[in-house]
């Protein structure tokens, strides 16, 4: 917050109080929100795209990407990654991320790679994706190599999304 609001503040200062400090007054500032999207994968399905979410947005959306396993762990591995229109396959944020139970979380850190419960590889943190109905690089995927008689627990994709255009 840029300042204190109190109730006996006209409208107009309540306003600008509620802006991010440092936007208040400037006439190109933009105020964006962040959304946050659950996705639950199956966790008996080994096809491409067994995660498969596409940009809902009608402009740019710039995303990343996290995964919880709730109970116990699988045997296998996933794929995270950016795709067309939710076809396909990709390494984009996962590769190989291990089916440990726990959240799963890939955060880059002035360029190197950095990974919470051993997850695997992770190429970038944060990736533009194109409005829905594209085609272009608009979704995000998953492939499971687990077994598909799993007995692992809820698998769960976190995806993390600002519009930005």
């Amino acid at each position: 917050m840029a300042g204190t609001l109190k109730r006996t503040d006209p409208v107009g200062l309540l306003v600008r109080n509620m802006l991010p400090a440092g936007t208040a007054g400037a006439a190109t500032a933009v105020i964006m929100p962040y959304n946050v999207v659950r996705v639950n994968v199956s966790r008996t399905s080994t096809a491409t795209s067994n995660l498969s979410w596409v940009n809902p947005e009608s402009g740019t959306i710039v995303a990343r990407v996290s995964y919880v396993v709730q109970g116990s762990a699988g045997t296998g591995t996933i794929d995270i990654g950016r795709s067309d229109d939710g076809t396909g396959s990709g390494v984009n944020w996962f590769t190989a991320g291990t089916l440990t139970a726990g959240v799963q979380i890939k955060r880059t850190f002035f360029g190197t790679a950095a990974a919470s419960f051993g997850s695997g590889a992770v190429a970038l943190e944060w990736l533009i994706l194109g409005p829905g109905g594209t085609g272009t690089a608009n979704s995000i995927v998953g492939r499971l190599a687990d077994t598909t008689t799993s007995t692992m627990g809820t698998l769960q994709a976190i995806i993390e999304y600002y519009l930005i255009q």
